[in-house]
């Protein structure tokens, strides 16, 4: 079946940058993408089709970000962690919809500095 990882915490310097990776895989053979996406607060950052095509929706978010996806990993990549308002501390969704099912993933992001 399908497995989605994401690291539960991560710790960010102020000003670095930070990553934030998702991977999909799966223990039967054709596993197939129908969405995989990055969500911060039920708004979606970015998001990849079947066809491995990224959408980043930037107009959300006040922060300097991009994503990539390669090989079954979407990864959520902010040039500079910054504090946005409501404390230190920040969590994201990993979301996969595949052929093999639905699943979800947490980070929590923790600004030091």
């Amino acid at each position: 079946l399908a497995r989605l990882s994401v690291s539960s915490e991560i710790t960010a310097e102020c000003g670095k940058q930070v990553t934030l990776n998702c991977n999909v895989s799966s223990s039967r053979n054709g596993l197939s993408v129908i969405r995989m996406e990055w969500s911060q607060n039920k708004t979606t950052l970015c998001s990849v089709d079947s066809e491995g095509n990224i959408t980043t929706h930037h107009r959300h978010t006040l922060s300097d970000f991009h994503c990539e996806y390669k090989h079954g990993q979407l990864s959520l990549i902010f040039q500079k962690a910054q504090p946005l308002g409501s404390g230190n501390s920040k969590r994201y969704m990993c979301k996969l919809q595949s052929n093999q099912g639905a699943l979800h993933g947490y980070t929590r992001v923790e600004l030091q500095g």
